[in-house]
């Protein structure tokens, strides 16, 4: 899954029409906060990676979506951080990749992340609704309520290894089953 994601995470700024796109020492420091956040929080680096691939394909220079809450970072987590930028130091760099990861994964004072929802519904697929979206009708996991409805079933590709599935398709999931 990481090696599938490597080409995609180097072209993923050019192909959301921003720039710079990531250098290769850049994409090592996602997978260094990738394994040490999943290692400290207990949840499985492939869901975290599924998660950073789906939210901005892993490119550093991801702005901030805002729905009433600033939404930043390769993760787009709950008012958390957000990348100190290409011009910043080596160290600097991977603390700030650390911090995104940390926010998405553990949550923020603001709000929940993966391990909340992982704890609370006991699937990623649940867990992966409600990070989407706040919300979770666990009959409907397409059911987005206001957010992406085909997240779960891009997430469920994702953790495949399927990088250039077509996103956004809100069929049924035959990879989760419960899509």
């Amino acid at each position: 899954m990481w090696n599938a994601s490597i080409p995609a995470m180097a072209a993923a700024c050019t192909n959301h029409g921003l720039a710079p796109d990531n250098t290769y020492e850049q994409i090592g420091q996602i997978w260094n906060a990738v394994q040490q956040v999943s290692l400290a929080s207990l949840v499985d680096h492939r869901f975290v990676l599924a998660t950073i691939l789906q939210e901005s394909t892993g490119c550093l220079a991801t702005g901030a979506t805002d729905n009433g809450v600033r939404n930043p970072g390769i993760m787009q987590s709950h008012a958390g951080g957000s990348f100190v930028g290409h011009a910043a130091a080596r160290d600097e760099q991977q603390a700030s990749i650390t911090r995104m990861v940390v926010d998405g994964v553990q949550g923020t004072a603001a709000g929940d992340g993966l391990v909340q929802g992982v704890n609370r519904y006991g699937n990623i697929y649940e867990a992966s609704r409600y990070y989407n979206s706040g919300v979770v009708d666990s009959s409907d996991l397409n059911a987005g309520l206001g957010a992406t409805a085909a997240y779960v079933n891009d997430i469920a590709n994702r953790m495949t290894g399927w990088m250039y599935a077509n996103q956004g398709t809100s069929g049924a999931c035959s990879i989760c089953g419960i899509c």
